[in-house]
């Protein structure tokens, strides 16, 4: 998705507002240093998982309503939507203690990133 060359994912990576996505576990299970930082990490995994759940039907509501708006080919179906932001927030889910207890998931947002 991100096109991201070995070079690139050698590097440290951060990621800005990146709310419950997979990408940072992800990287840290291969080996890769990325620090994601996101002021929804002050909320606990079940009020991020609530919240994430809460805007699915918003997301596939106005996906279908605005069906031009989106790259179709990435998904394989309607349905297919749904069912992967459910896989990738449980892989977030999954890394989050962890990754705030190893400074990988920070609380904290742009324009002020490290200055609380």
């Amino acid at each position: 998705m991100f096109q991201l060359s070995a070079p690139d994912l050698n590097s440290r990576i951060l990621g800005c507002g990146d709310g419950p996505a997979g990408f940072t576990g992800e990287m840290n299970r291969l080996g890769h240093k990325i620090i994601s930082v996101d002021p929804a990490y002050a909320l606990t995994k079940e009020q991020i998982q609530g919240r994430s759940e809460e805007a699915q039907d918003i997301i596939i509501n106005y996906r279908k309503a605005r069906p031009g708006k989106f790259a179709s080919s990435y998904f394989l179906d309607p349905d297919d939507l749904p069912r992967r932001r459910l896989q990738v927030m449980r892989v977030f889910l999954q890394d989050f203690d962890a990754g705030v207890k190893e400074r990988r998931h920070i609380t904290d947002s742009l324009p002020s990133l490290g200055s609380s």
